[in-house]
This record gives structure tokens, sequence and C-alpha cells, in this order.
């Protein structure tokens, strides 16, 4: 069980990563992480647990399969408390309306803390945003990519799956770490 005062810190991150346009991994960094993909269980397994209804629009089951695809990874969809040793995403929506921020993601690294990823509702401007796009980039931040990749969802603006050069990174990175 997370302490109040982790709690509290994870909650300040999600508002400086929405307010400041950063990830909360960078806002906690003084430098720039370019994979943090090492969870203090040592797993290289993802379950992605949806909290609350996720739209059909962001199309939630597809971008998970793509990510697994790579198979290292092993994304899933699922309940977190069923799997304890792999790390858990909760992934859920939220209505900010218009602001900018289409979705985004708190990750604390090296930590048994769920990765959160919050994807706007709000956010209409799909004619330059793509909501499956956004729940690809999302969830690449759950893998362990920041935004300095040369290719991919979490790099490219409207790209809908991860790109081969994040699948092979993440098989290394994830092989290396079990």
């Amino acid at each position: 069980m997370i302490s109040v005062k982790r709690a509290l810190l994870v909650a300040l991150l999600a508002i400086l990563a929405v307010l400041g346009g950063t990830t909360a991994a960078q806002a906690a960094s003084p430098a720039p992480v370019t994979f943090t993909y090492h969870w203090a269980n040592g797993s290289n397994g993802i379950v992605v647990q949806q909290m609350g209804v996720v739209a059909k629009r962001w199309q939630l089951t597809k971008v998970v399969h793509n990510w697994d695809a790579g198979s290292v990874v092993n994304m899933h969809l699922g309940k977190c408390a069923d799997f304890p040793t792999q790390h858990c995403v909760l992934i859920s929506s939220y209505d900010t309306g218009d602001t900018g921020a289409a979705g985004y993601a708190v990750i604390v690294p090296d930590s048994e803390t769920p990765t959160i990823v919050k994807l706007n509702k709000g956010y209409w401007n799909w004619s330059t945003v793509d909501s499956m796009a956004v729940t690809c980039h999302e969830l690449g931040h759950a893998v362990g990519f920041t935004h300095e990749e040369p290719s991919g969802c979490t790099s490219q603006d409207n790209r809908e799956t991860p790109s081969k050069w994040e699948l092979d990174a993440a098989a290394r990175a994830y092989t290396d770490a079990v």
C-alpha cells in the first residue's frame, strides 16, 4: 500500500504534467529519461486495467494488442489484482474540454506504483488528433518511452501503432531487465 505522502506526490506530478505539458517522469527527474522500464517487481508483463468506461473511440483493445506484438513486453488487458507480479497500468477517461491535452500518463519508475493513463474525452479536435494515436502514445509512456524516440507513436503525431523501432527497443530493454 502506498503511503499518503507518495499518493500526494503522484497526484502533484499528474497536475504538473497536465499544466506544464510534460510527463510526470520528466517533472520528477531533472535529467530527461530515455527509457524508464525498470519496475520494482522486475516483471516484463504489463496489465492494463480499465477504470470506469473507456469509450470505444480510444480503441484500447487494438492498441494493447499492437503493443503486445513485440511479445516480450507482454501487455494485456485485465485486473491488476489478478496479475500481482506484473506492472499495473490504470487507464480511464476524464473531461476537461479542449485544453490542448488529449491525454497524459503519470509514471513512477522503479516502484510498485501503478502507471496512471488518462484520456481526455472532452478534447475533440479530432480533425488534427486521432484518438487511437493518443492511446498508443500514452501506453508508450507506460512501456517506458518519453518523447525522444527516433520513431513511433510516442514521438510522432497521429501514429496509431508502435513502430518497429519501439517494439525492438522495448524487446531489448525488457529482455535485459528479467
